[in-house]
């Protein structure tokens, strides 16, 4: 089943869902990756090490390092991995708002990792995000529906005289 890559279908339709729990990005040696007791959401292998995405609180019990503590919103939509400009409308948005963000694409979804503190407000300006492109959706569907409407529209000459007749929009033009 491949996913969605229209833009403007993206942004309408998603779902943003935010996790209650916070989240850390951990760098652990590749010795130490072997040996963890635990099973982080994610992971990903880098020159420097192996940064692991694990709960605030098993970090904490296992003594992990980190730094930045977020929340995880995944964007219910089935997303395309080849769709152009879903993240990139999304982050700009957040950029735009002082609010970092740390995304992962995955199979099915899109996940962002937000500051804690900012979680509600990223929702809020995702929320807009969706209600613009709803917008944009219903517009050109008005403007399509307007133009379907002005088709009945005949000019005639009779003569020296236009003659319009009434439009399907019910006026007379």
């Amino acid at each position: 089943m491949s996913g969605e890559t229209n833009l403007q279908r993206l942004l309408a339709n998603m779902q943003p869902e935010l996790l209650e729990s916070e989240f850390v990005f951990c760098s652990v040696s590749p010795n130490a990756f072997e040996q963890l007791r635990i099973h982080p959401i994610g992971w990903f292998h880098e020159a420097e090490g192996i940064t692991v995405i694990v709960e605030r609180n098993i970090a904490d019990g296992e003594g992990l390092e980190y730094e930045f503590v977020s929340r995880w919103i995944t964007l219910n939509i089935h997303s395309s991995l080849e769709a152009v400009g879903f993240l990139a409308a999304i982050t700009s948005k957040l950029a735009a708002a002082g609010i970092s963000v740390n995304t992962i694409s995955a199979y099915y979804h899109d996940h962002l990792f937000v500051p804690t503190d900012r979680a509600s407000a990223v929702m809020m300006l995702l929320d807009e995000l969706k209600n613009d492109a709803a917008g944009q959706s219903s517009e050109k569907l008005d403007r399509k529906q307007t133009a379907g409407a002005l088709r009945p529209l005949i000019l005639r000459i009779h003569g020296k005289h236009l003659v319009c007749r009434k439009s399907s929009l019910g006026k007379n033009l």
